[in-house]
This record gives C-alpha cells, sequence and structure tokens, in this order.
C-alpha cells in the first residue's frame, strides 16, 4: 500500500512490517534554491555540505548513519548488483539496480521523473530498488532483478512490488525515436501504452502501466504489484522534476532497507 507525503517528509510504500521504504520529498532539508531544500544529490552544482547534510537526515529516518547506505552510478542501463556489508557507504559503479538480504544496508537511489520500483520479498528477507527511465524499462531491469533474485532462491510468485512516485503519462511527452526503441527492445509483446498529444511525432508514454505489465510477465502476481499513483511534475510541492523544471533541479530519493 502507498501512502501520499501529506504532512511527511516522505511517501511510503508499506509492504511489510520487517521492511521500510519510502519516497523523499522535496521539503525540510538545507539546500538553496533551486535545490529547495532536501536535494540528495551531489552532481547538480548544490552546495556539497549542504546535501551531506540532507543525506544525514534521511538516514536518520530510519535511525542509522550514512555509512549504512549504498548509491548507484545510476547510468540509465539493467545492471542490477547484490549489496553486501562491503557495499555500506559507498557507491556502485555502472548500477541501476540494487538486491540485498543484508539488513545493515540502506539501498538508496535518486530520483527526478523517472520511475522507481521497489522489490521486497519477505517470506526470504531480501529488498530491491530499480531506477527505471524509459532506457532502463526498454532494457526489462524489471525483469532482470526478477531473474537475479531467483538465482538468490527468491521464487517470483513470492515477490511485491511498489511502483513510486515519477513522471505520469499525463506530463511526460515523448518522441518518435523513444517509442521506436521501446519497440525494438520490446517486440511485439509490448503494449501499446502511449498515445498522441496533438502534435506530429509525440507521444504521452505511461511508464507506470508499462513497468507493470513487464512485472507481470516476469511472473508477480498481479495483486503483489502497487502503483504510488503520484506524479512528479504535478506535485511541485512535494517533488523535483527534470521535465518541470527544465533540468534544473534536485533529487529526491528512493531508499529501502530490512529493519
Amino acid at each position: 500500500m502507498w501512502i501520499a507525503p501529506g504532512s511527511s517528509s516522505y511517501a511510503e510504500w508499506s509492504v511489510d512490517q520487517e521492511v521500510k521504504a519510502l519516497v523523499s520529498v522535496r521539503q525540510g532539508g538545507v539546500s538553496a534554491p533551486p535545490f529547495d531544500s532536501l536535494n540528495l544529490s551531489f552532481s547538480v552544482h548544490d552546495d556539497q555540505a549542504a546535501v551531506a547534510q540532507n543525506r544525514a537526515q534521511v538516514a536518520r529516518w530510519f535511525g542509522r548513519s550514512t555509512n549504512s547506505m549504498v548509491f548507484a552510478e545510476q547510468v540509465h542501463e539493467n545492471a542490477v548488483h547484490v549489496a553486501t556489508l562491503t557495499d555500506a557507504g559507498s557507491t556502485v559503479a555502472r548500477t541501476d539496480g540494487l538486491i540485498s538480504d543484508r539488513s545493515g544496508v540502506i539501498l538508496s537511489l535518486l530520483f527526478a521523473d523517472c520511475v522507481p520500483i521497489f522489490l521486497a520479498a519477505p517470506k526470504h528477507g531480501w529488498i530491491g530498488i530499480l531506477h527505471a527511465g524509459w532506457r532502463g524499462t526498454a532494457a526489462n531491469i524489471a525483469q532482470e532483478a526478477v531473474s537475479r533474485l531467483g538465482e538468490q532462491g527468491v521464487p517470483c510468485q513470492d515477490l511485491w512490488a511498489g511502483i513510486g512516485p515519477s513522471i505520469g503519462r499525463c506530463c511526460y511527452e515523448v518522441d518518435d525515436p523513444v517509442i521506436s526503441q521501446l519497440k525494438q527492445a520490446q517486440g511485439a509483446g509490448v503494449p501499446q501504452l502511449w498515445s498522441t498529444p496533438g502534435r506530429p511525432g509525440h507521444f504521452q508514454l505511461d511508464l507506470w502501466e508499462l513497468n507493470r505489465r513487464l512485472l507481470r510477465a516476469a511472473g508477480l502476481p498481479g495483486h503483489h504489484i502497487e502503483i504510488s499513483g503520484l506524479c512528479t511534475a504535478c506535485h511541485p510541492e512535494w517533488f523535483f522534476s527534470h521535465r518541470r523544471d527544465h533540468g534544473r533541479t534536485g533529487r529526491i530519493g528512493s531508499f529501502i532497507c530490512r529493519r
């Protein structure tokens, strides 16, 4: 179940009492405009000390320090890394997915419109977080993560997925080359989850539903997949949005850990 931010500092995906999964909002930090105020990225020309302070605040939500957080160098591909305690406090190179069965790590990825996908298998003690923009979706990072978890002994039918706040079809206009690459990558099975907004060669793309269907195709039961329905571009009071803010913006974070 998804719980919208309201007056809190995050949206929450509630799946099991042993799993804590949060998406931060932009409020409550110390960064100055246009990164006001809980920007979590060191790569957007924000004050580095402010970002470090913001990250420390997020870690405290979990009762831990930033030395427990595992980040990734997100490159819009489909590599999935199995995080261990030795990864704590570090950034994993060229990775867009993190999975782990360790209770001492907070899996952490950054977003400003792309789709965060949380994964949890409470019966088996495994958790995960994925970064699925259109390129990661085309590369089917969802299937890759389910396969990697299968290698760890996690059956797909025991997995739960939460598709978090990200840009919705209402605000996500893409051009024909993007649609062509999605068709090429997914073949004839890709559902037509886009519509023409009125401009020739442009489409409104639904990454939420596309990733939901990819997770279903990977074997997850339909009732195990939950979509937050929160569009980052529609909610400037809560979320940074690369598309809405023309690239000059901060990053929210998606975080999951075992309690």
